[in-house]
């Protein structure tokens, strides 16, 4: 997975952020972490964003190495890692259960299951 840096928040990542991914894949601007060659697009897929009322379905960018043969995703700095819920939903959570807010009614108030918390 390749993190980058290319939109604020949720609300600006649109179809223009995509193509700006797939632009600096194309052209070279992107590297393998692997073994740093550049990177050849391979589709992409939709991911679900869960929490905090975001409703939207970013398109995550595939790529695949010509070099070492890896596949990757690739990722704006917005979405947290292998996690349905935004950085800023999972920034709250532990702010508020620091502050000793109840788990119930934070998973209440967030829509998200009190086992995932």
């Amino acid at each position: 997975m390749i993190v980058i840096d290319c939109c604020k928040d949720f609300k600006s990542y649109d179809a223009g952020v995509v193509e700006e991914i797939r632009r600096r894949v194309r052209e070279g601007l992107i590297e393998c972490p692997v073994c740093r060659a550049k990177l050849n697009l391979r589709g992409g897929y939709g991911r679900k964003i869960r929490g905090g009322g975001v409703g939207v379905e970013p398109r995550v960018v595939r790529c695949e190495c010509p070099g070492c043969g890896t596949c990757h995703s690739i990722i704006a700095s917005v979405m947290s890692p292998r996690s349905p819920y935004t950085q800023e939903i999972r920034e709250k959570v532990v702010r508020e259960l620091k502050r000793g807010k109840p788990r119930k009614q934070l998973s209440r108030e967030l829509g998200i299951c009190e086992s995932t918390l």
